[in-house]
């Protein structure tokens, strides 16, 4: 890596879907560390208080504000199209037990090009599952390439760039003592794991020239092979 290429600064993208609840302490938090040189948070739609908790922190953060629900990978994309920083760190909004360190732990082989993705594993991650973590870290200019069909994705997106980047230098870290609250992480894994399987199944089929009505008529028929 060139004097010219050294990676700098970095952003944290959050995409938030009614999460008051945890909402405040992780900003603060993150804010605390004053580690990121942006901090973006993106309101995907949020019917909770999400929005006013957001604007308490107006001059600290940027705001991206959809009034829909767009799905977290359309907002994700968002964020990263915002973000002028060198790497693109994409976490949670639901983490509770942070420390400054996870967040070195993703951030630090990025920029010194010891790795091209960092992959969280969080303390009560089901192994079968850690894939899917949402902390995780990735040049900038490494992703823009891929915006578009991530953006597309809709849902799965953690799935999507693990297709993407299955061939670069991939390092797992552990985030000692980091947890998700508040959801039932197994069956929150198992739905988005299913429905980013489905979708790039479908983005294969189609990059082999496949129609969506051949697709429809493939999918109907495997349906009707397992219900018999």
């Amino acid at each position: 890596m060139t004097a010219d290429q050294k990676l700098t600064t970095a952003a944290i993208i959050i995409s938030i879907f009614n999460e008051d609840k945890y909402l405040k302490r992780l900003l603060k938090n993150i804010i605390g560390f004053n580690f990121f040189n942006e901090i973006i948070c993106i309101d995907d739609g949020s019917t909770d208080t999400s929005s006013k908790i957001l604007k308490s922190f107006k001059n600290k953060i940027q705001i991206i504000t959809f009034k829909k629900n767009k799905g977290k990978s359309y907002a994700m994309v968002a964020g990263v199209k915002k973000a002028q920083s060198d790497i693109i760190v994409f976490c949670d909004a639901d983490l509770v037990k942070l420390h400054k360190n996870h967040f070195l732990g993703l951030v630090e082989p990025i920029k010194y090009n010891i790795a091209d993705q960092v992959l969280a594993i969080r303390e009560k991650d089901v192994f079968l599952f850690k894939h899917l973590t949402g902390e995780r870290a990735y040049r900038r200019r490494d992703l823009l390439p891929h915006l578009e069909k991530m953006e597309a994705t809709k849902f799965g997106i953690e799935t999507y760039l693990n297709h993407v980047f299955a061939d670069v230098r991939t390092l797992w870290v552990m985030t000692k003592g980091l947890q998700q609250a508040g959801k039932k992480q197994e069956k929150d894994s198992i739905i988005r794991y299913a429905q980013a399987g489905f979708e790039i199944l479908v983005e294969k089929l189609r990059e082999k020239g496949w129609s969506k009505i051949k697709i429809i008529k493939l999918l109907n028929k495997k349906i009707n092979k397992i219900n018999n």
